[in-house]
């Protein structure tokens, strides 16, 4: 017996040393950087697609006049989808429109949806619909710790492939409703293909994007899902809980709520495990050294390490007015990266041409944004994060078009009506906050603790 026990004691030890070594350690080490910019953002012409701007108020309004304007196909990337008002309204019209015929694919982290409680019934109410068909991103396997890591962090919604909204929005109450304690507030970008040139459009590179990802090795078919009778219990919940929903569709005019525009771009992360070559950090890093006015950077997380600061080159930015927008003490819901951005809060703010605001006001910021000259937008999932740019898929659009840029600034300027101008680490210009003590206190120590992790943050 005694035996058995250490031979148990020293498997979980020697267990625990693997998972500490490949999720913890081997994520610290980063691959051979390669240069791969696309440097064809600009446009001289009118381009093939037209893009709309949606804020928190019309967000999962948007996203069901969309699924139900589907004619034949409907496409979804999603970090996670939660079960609970708001999955339950954007599930049950994704299963009324399967029910009309159309043709629906889903792909969603495989380890999130333990979390958002997309499992069991829930899962099984789209996997057993003979017009649905759902496929888990990386989900965890025990074998290979690592994969812990490798998150599917897009938010995407294709329609027909002439449609798609691109977002760092998860789909949940607190993404939709400011009636939940921890709202955010974030951005969704719906594009829409309005010219001659499919070949041209953003459609067609957001559509073999879903494509790819649907093929590639680590989308797989979830297994074990639930029976028949706790399907149709599901069903009825979800269908109760509509029926009790204070939810009002609303219709939208795309082509007239929509601006034009020169050209959409897609740029996205690769699909390797471990660190990865940062395509999309590589492609925003080399817009923001080529900027000639003015930078507008807006992430709800900011953890500039050395591996993502070395691609700034701050010595040709010295005349070009940069300002960033994040959460605060206050607001910020993530301990972790708040603390991250604590460790180069400092390094950050000492360059005279960088304006750091930290939003005050109700919830909390997640969306995420940058605007270069007035002409240029990204947007999308990507957190200015080590997270973001080497281990999770992401997506933005680069969107040339001074109509668009005028719409992100009109709304971040409301954004920045409820920041102020940092100066310290708990400091502001010219005002005083008061921040509980025992906050204060947990950031103060976290973001030295951080230190030995702050690759995963």
């Amino acid at each position: 017996m005694k035996f058995v026990v250490k031979l148990v004691f020293n498997l979980i030890l020697i267990y625990i040393i693997y998972f500490i070594v490949t999720v913890f350690v081997m994520t610290n080490f980063y691959p051979k950087d390669t240069i791969n910019l696309n440097n064809n953002y600009q446009s001289d012409k009118e381009g093939q697609d037209i893009i709309a701007l949606i804020d928190n108020n019309k967000g999962l309004q948007a996203r069901i006049n969309l699924i139900e304007n589907a004619q034949e196909t409907i496409d979804i990337i999603q970090f996670y989808i939660n079960d609970d008002e708001a999955g339950n309204i954007f599930i049950n019209e994704l299963l009324l429109q399967a029910d009309k015929g159309i043709q629906v694919r889903i792909i969603i982290d495989g380890k999130y949806n333990h979390i958002s409680g997309l499992t069991g019934a829930y899962l099984g109410l789209l996997t057993e619909h003979p017009n649905i068909k759902v496929k888990l991103y990386e989900p965890f396997q025990p074998l290979k710790p690592w994969t812990i890591n490798n998150f599917l962090h897009d938010k995407i919604l294709i329609i027909d492939n002439k449609q798609a909204m691109i977002s760092g929005r998860n789909i949940g109450n607190r993404y939709f409703s400011d009636d939940v304690a921890n709202f955010v507030y974030d951005l969704d970008s719906v594009v829409t293909f309005n010219g001659t040139d499919y070949e041209s459009s953003a459609l067609k590179q957001i559509s073999e994007y879903f494509t790819s990802m649907w093929n590639y090795d680590y989308s797989v078919y979830p297994q074990g899902v639930s029976d028949k009778k706790l399907i149709a219990d599901k069903y009825q919940d979800i269908n109760k809980k509509i029926v009790n929903s204070n939810f009002v569709k609303e219709s939208f005019n795309w082509d007239e709520i929509s601006v034009p525009t020169n050209n959409i771009t897609l740029i996205s992360n690769p699909f390797d495990r471990f660190n990865k070559q940062p395509l999309v950090w590589n492609e925003l890093a080399n817009l923001i050294n080529k900027a000639k006015k003015e930078v507008f950077i807006n992430s709800p997380y900011i953890v500039p390490t050395k591996e993502i600061a070395r691609k700034i080159e701050l010595n040709k930015l010295k005349n070009v007015e940069i300002t960033m927008l994040t959460n605060s003490p206050k607001t910020s819901p993530n301990i972790l990266a708040f603390s991250g951005y604590l460790r180069y809060k400092n390094d950050i703010i000492k360059n005279n041409n960088i304006n750091v605001y930290e939003y005050q006001g109700l919830g909390s910021l997640h969306s995420k944004s940058y605007i270069i000259d007035d002409y240029l937008s990204i947007v999308g999932s990507f957190n200015l994060d080590p997270r973001s740019a080497f281990l999770s898929t992401e997506t933005m659009l680069v969107v040339d078009s001074d109509h668009f840029a005028s719409l992100l600034k009109s709304y971040y300027q409301k954004q920045l009506d409820y920041s102020l101008l940092t100066d310290g680490l708990y400091s502001y210009k010219g005002e005083e906050i008061i921040i509980p003590p025992w906050k204060k206190n947990t950031f103060s120590i976290m973001r030295h603790v951080v230190a030995l992790i702050d690759h995963l943050v």
